[in-house]
């Protein structure tokens, strides 16, 4: 019995021991991830829209994956946005369950990670609270007008 667990942890500690092996840019995947308020889920011809036409979106999710099985935490868009980004229920995210709320700077979320394995992560229109996320990305392009950024 104690050459099998002795065994056991020397197989598991090796497992822990290696490292990821490198991915090149090449084969790292370009992920863009949509968040639209006040959008129903199916307003678009990915989703099976009769009459509403969206074919850059439909190209896209043609060449990609579009989520079949998603869920709101919070039908509030600050909120939301926070648990999309952090994986989080609103309520342990801080802070960020307000609508004016800050989330605060110690939450990691994906794009975080997505950094630090050398994506470049840029955010288009909204952001509300702008604080909240401006250091979070590489860039952030607005509309210049409102809760948007830029």
């Amino acid at each position: 019995m104690n050459l099998l667990r002795t065994l056991l942890f020397c197989l598991l500690t090796y497992g822990f021991l290696q490292e990821a092996p490198e991915i090149s840019a090449a084969q790292k995947p370009n992920i863009i991830l949509f968040i639209a308020d006040d959008m129903a889920w199916d307003d678009c011809t990915a989703y099976g829209h009769p009459h509403i036409q969206t074919p850059y979106l439909q190209q896209l999710a043609d060449q990609g994956m579009i989520f079949h099985n998603a869920y709101l935490t919070c039908s509030s868009c600050s909120p939301s946005r926070s648990s999309i980004l952090t994986g989080r229920y609103p309520h342990s995210t801080g802070g960020a369950f307000q609508l004016h709320n800050n989330l605060p700077s110690d939450q990691v979320g994906f794009v975080s990670l997505l950094r630090e394995a050398g994506y470049y992560t840029a955010l288009a229109g909204k952001i509300h609270p702008r604080n909240s996320f401006a250091e979070r990305f590489d860039t952030i392009l607005g509309t210049g007008a409102g809760n948007s950024g830029g």
